[in-house]
């Protein structure tokens, strides 16, 4: 399927959520996905009535400063709710002391319509060859959340960029998005972005122990080539 045709489903699929509300969501991260997303909303809605989300995983993160300039770039202001995962986190007890209770995804997305409407549909720039969980909570229109770009792949995305000369966030690493608790991150943050890695590390105090670790098998992969 050419690009063309699948902008006209994106067309399509927004189209159906703006009759029957005036106003929307987008979750949004100032990645290329979520910024081909909000271009795509911007043909269906004025700016006025789109409220853009982002999820902070804690407070102080880099990467909510970023993603705050590039929609202020934009002329958005961005509304912050911390995200799900954070709550799973605590309450298990990942890298700290048990704590509340866990939440979804949909209870983020009943925490936004309380504040912007019952019936407001929800966006998201998420495709198909994103993580399953993203896959599951977006496919379900039903519940009024919407995913544009789902049939789009990563180079449909990069060619709508390039042919509307839109900007989206860039950081090394590929990082703008997605921080959580995994080894992979926690290292990419402690290596490239201290704040964020410090920022995690005042509600998960326990994470040094990921350094530690990836440290010691470093050094311990060093020895054995010697």
């Amino acid at each position: 399927m050419e690009l063309k045709e699948k902008e006209r489903r994106a067309a399509q699929i927004i189209e159906v959520a703006a009759r029957s509300f005036n106003q929307c969501v987008l979750f949004f991260s100032g990645g290329k996905d979520s910024v081909a997303a909000l271009h795509l909303l911007e043909k269906a809605y004025s700016k006025k009535d789109i409220r853009l989300v982002f999820m902070p995983f804690v407070d102080g993160l880099a990467e909510t400063e970023l993603t705050a300039k590039i929609a202020k770039s934009l002329d958005y202001e961005i509304y912050l709710y911390q995200h799900w995962r954070f709550f799973v986190d605590k309450a298990q007890g990942s890298y700290c002391v048990p704590e509340g209770k866990p939440k979804r995804i949909f209870d983020i997305y009943a925490e936004a319509r309380a504040d912007f409407g019952a019936d407001v549909p929800i966006f998201y720039g998420a495709k198909r060859s994103d993580g399953i969980w993203r896959r599951l909570v977006t496919r379900k229109e039903n519940r009024g959340i919407y995913a544009p770009i789902y049939e789009w792949s990563k180079y449909d995305v990069l060619s709508y960029i390039r042919k509307n000369r839109l900007d989206y966030l860039k950081q090394e690493g590929g990082r703008i998005s997605g921080v959580d608790l995994s080894d992979k991150y926690l290292v990419w943050a402690y290596e490239n972005q201290r704040q964020s890695y410090e920022a995690i590390k005042k509600e998960f105090p326990f994470v040094d122990v990921v350094i530690k670790r990836h440290e010691f098998f470093k050094e311990s992969w060093k020895g054995g080539r010697q």
